[in-house]
């Protein structure tokens, strides 16, 4: 047996004879386990090893959905994988993965600093959601849609919805593509949105015949494309002298 003094350690790192990695451990989460996503997969990929059970199914948050049961894989030191069941019978486009920071470590113990998040899409609601009119409509005043990217589609001839949305967290929006295109009802306060990120807003209000909402708050800096954006919205009154469109082509 060889005797180690106690603080061998601490002294070889003092004097440079030992260096310990100091990266920190990166996640990306792919896969959005809605609907269109055929194997309902959700992909953990880390730019390193991470210690052996370090990261587990129970460090994994899910919203609009369900792990399945024994799906947790680990399919290599760096990789991890589950599958998911979404909600709504199946048919939810949101579900949102989220992993908070301090969770997992490296090989050398290096947690990971931030809160990662996959990202999802807002695409066709009314073909997943009962938002008809007819007095049984889903209630999506209160869902979580701040993992999603695209709303393309998203109200597209929902002719009936005129549900209270303004406080969705839209902050990672990037595509507002035909939004509410032919959602003849919506006229709800939607001011407060953070539309920071959108850079889409093609048809987003086109044909949406009774909106007429304050939006000249918006922050639309990073808007490149708003060709229709309110096209035949034959309600829309509202004063936009104070948005930014320098980025407009």
């Amino acid at each position: 047996n060889i005797a180690y003094r106690a603080n061998l350690l601490d002294d070889m790192i003092a004097n440079g004879n030992l260096v310990l990695g100091t990266v920190k451990p990166i996640l990306t989460i792919t896969g959005s386990g809605g609907r269109r996503d055929i194997h309902k997969i959700i992909t953990f990929n880390f730019n390193e090893t991470i210690g052996y059970g370090t990261f587990t199914v129970d460090d994994i948050d899910i919203v609009n959905g369900t792990i399945d049961l024994g799906s947790f894989t680990r399919v290599n030191e760096s990789q991890y994988t589950i599958m998911v069941t979404p909600s709504l019978g199946g048919m939810h486009a949101n579900v949102a993965i989220t992993v908070a920071a301090n969770t997992f470590t490296d090989s050398v113990g290096n947690a990971n600093t931030v809160i990662t998040k996959n990202t999802t899409k807002l695409e066709d609601l009314k073909r997943q959601v009962d938002i008809d009119g007819s007095g049984s409509d889903t209630d999506l005043t209160n869902w979580n849609v701040s993992h999603a990217s695209n709303a393309f589609d998203a109200f597209y001839k929902a002719y009936h919805f005129n549900q209270n949305i303004g406080k969705w967290d839209v902050s990672n929006m990037i595509s507002a593509r035909r939004m509410f295109k032919e959602a003849t009802a919506f006229n709800q306060d939607i001011s407060s949105w953070d539309v920071s990120k959108m850079t889409t807003a093609r048809w987003m209000f086109g044909e949406a015949t009774a909106f007429n909402q304050d939006i000249g708050n918006w922050e639309v800096s990073k808007l490149t494309t708003a060709r229709w954006m309110f096209y035949e919205a034959t309600a829309f009154n509202q004063n936009l002298g104070s948005w930014d469109i320098s980025s407009l082509t």
